[in-house]
């Protein structure tokens, strides 16, 4: 299963830099690990409102405050 990133890191284990600015997939023998350390998620819908401001505002995209949570997801997938 390949899961979303979250939180940005470089994998030690495979030498890859993963984003979460820009939903880069993790797909490796660390996912369960990286999983439970909150660096990946299942899916969009799985993370916080925060989460999803967070990875929007790194990918320069603008949204109201006001926004509810399925129009985050929208946009970040856009």
């Amino acid at each position: 299963m390949a899961r979303l990133v979250i939180k940005s890191f470089k994998d030690k284990k495979g030498g890859g830099v993963y984003y979460s600015d820009r939903l880069d997939v993790y797909k490796g023998d660390r996912e369960e690990e990286l999983f439970a350390k909150g660096y990946l998620a299942d899916e969009l819908k799985d993370l916080s409102v925060s989460d999803l401001k967070n990875i929007l505002d790194k990918k320069g995209i603008e949204y109201k405050r006001s926004d509810k949570k399925q129009r985050l997801i929208e946009l970040a997938e856009e």
